[in-house]
């Protein structure tokens, strides 16, 4: 058990991922064997040692974006499983925005769940009305657009 909290607490940063809603709210930090769990059924993998062994291949390249895929692998039962895709937004051309409702300019970049984000949406709380936001970043151009 000693072995599996050193890794997991080398490898993963449990409290961004819980912040971010990848391990929910309800699961104990100090829960190695869910957090194992949750992190090998996210990515398939039969342990959590994989994590380090998967090579991650670049895909596509932008000044914005990144796009990495981990390998292909084929199953014990002969079955080919892809790769788990994996983007990430290096920088938005224009990372400042203003809310709809209240008109404050704020930095995308000020907003943690933004900087985290794996994916192109990021829920946000306005820092002037605190209405609900969503950031849409553009994969192709970089570009960010606001909704409620």
């Amino acid at each position: 058990m000693s072995n599996l909290k050193e890794y997991i607490l080398k490898n993963f940063d449990i409290r961004s991922l819980k912040e971010i809603g990848f391990i929910p709210k309800e699961v104990r930090p100090n829960d190695y064997i869910q957090i194992s769990n949750i992190i090998c059924n996210f990515f398939g993998f039969k342990d959590i040692y994989e994590y380090t062994s998967e090579k991650l291949h670049l895909l596509h390249s932008s000044e914005n974006r990144m796009i990495l895929k981990t390998s292909d692998v084929v199953t014990s039962n002969g079955k080919l499983k892809s790769g788990v895709a994996i983007h990430l937004l290096v920088s938005p051309i224009n990372d400042s925005f203003e809310c709809p409702h209240c008109s404050k300019n704020q930095k995308c970049n000020d907003f943690k769940s933004y900087r985290l984000a794996n994916d192109i949406f990021a829920n946000i709380k306005c820092t002037g009305c605190k209405r609900k936001l969503t950031i849409f970043t553009n994969p192709f151009d970089g570009s960010i657009t606001i909704h409620e």
